[in-house]
């Protein structure tokens, strides 16, 4: 009978290490890796609807790879990198390919309510009242009354969404009906 050597799992921190000085690309390999239902002792959500719109642009603002995999971890699960660097580099890497899949849906749905500004619009410079996430952030608070950004941070990603698509759908209805009664005179 031989003696077969349990195949020992790789950390990420060795994997990042193996990675720096290799040739190979995973990247493909990676992007076909599914959500792990746990990660160090932490249950996986099915989705990211229910993190709040701080956590969300936290993530947002992840720029590469080794944050990709270490920061959500903290945002998510507040595990320190000492910690994380003991995952397992398989379950690491599916972890980090799905909140990179989630965040990108999560953009497509709040760039789905961005109403084509008129050539009016255009001319009179509407691209410079673009204020990105305190932009959001600031219109949420005066819509909702409230002084405090930092409460607006905390509130869920979905609701906040919810009330800009409101907003732009009363929007567009007011610009039609305005239409309609000018196109009368």
């Amino acid at each position: 009978m031989k003696y077969r050597k349990k195949k020992e799992k790789i950390t990420i921190k060795d994997f990042l290490v193996k990675m720096k000085y290799s040739r190979s690309d995973i990247s493909n390999d990676i992007l076909n890796l599914d959500r792990p239902a746990y990660i160090l002792d932490r249950k996986v959500p099915d989705n990211l609807n229910e993190i709040t719109f701080g956590q969300l642009c936290q993530l947002r603002h992840v720029s590469s790879d080794e944050e990709l995999i270490y920061m959500p971890l903290y945002i998510l699960f507040n595990i320190r990198r000492e910690i994380a660097e003991k995952c397992d580099a398989i379950t690491a890497l599916a972890f980090a390919n799905w909140i990179s899949k989630e965040v990108s849906r999560i953009n497509k749905t709040f760039n789905s309510i961005q109403v084509k500004p008129t050539k009016e619009e255009i001319r009179a410079g509407i691209e410079k009242l673009n204020f990105g996430e305190f932009g959001i952030v600031d219109y949420y608070a005066r819509r909702m009354g409230i002084q405090d950004h930092n409460t607006v941070m905390s509130l869920p990603w979905k609701r906040i969404f919810k009330c800009m698509e409101m907003d732009t759908k009363t929007n567009e209805y007011k610009k039609t009906l305005q239409k309609i009664i000018y196109s009368k005179k």
